[in-house]
């Protein structure tokens, strides 16, 4: 009996969405795979696309120096920090890859 509870246990805490609370970043890290003007995609090392948006607060730096999200090339490695704003993921801070 302990055993089905032990399996049911672990069933639900690997199925179990990962949800960002509001007030708390998340952090994705991966390679940008699409950026247009209002958001970034990175696809992480698992295979999975993330989607989030980026606004005039996001911070977007390459090494310790400010560049604009115009400068955000696809292929790049990226690590995005994700804040949850009313339901809608928006990144705060992306940090690229130095070139």
């Amino acid at each position: 009996m302990k055993t089905v509870w032990l399996v049911v246990f672990l069933a639900l805490a690997v199925a179990a969405p990962v949800v960002a609370h509001e007030g708390h970043d998340e952090r994705v890290l991966g390679t940008v795979a699409a950026v247009d003007e209002g958001s970034i995609a990175v696809k992480t090392k698992q295979g999975k696309t993330v989607r989030v948006a980026v606004d005039e607060k996001t911070v977007v730096l390459r090494g310790q120096e400010k560049v604009a999200s115009t400068d955000i090339a696809v292929g790049e490695r990226a690590a995005v920090s994700v804040a949850s704003k009313k339901n809608k993921h928006v990144a705060t801070e992306i940090r690229l890859g130095a070139r």
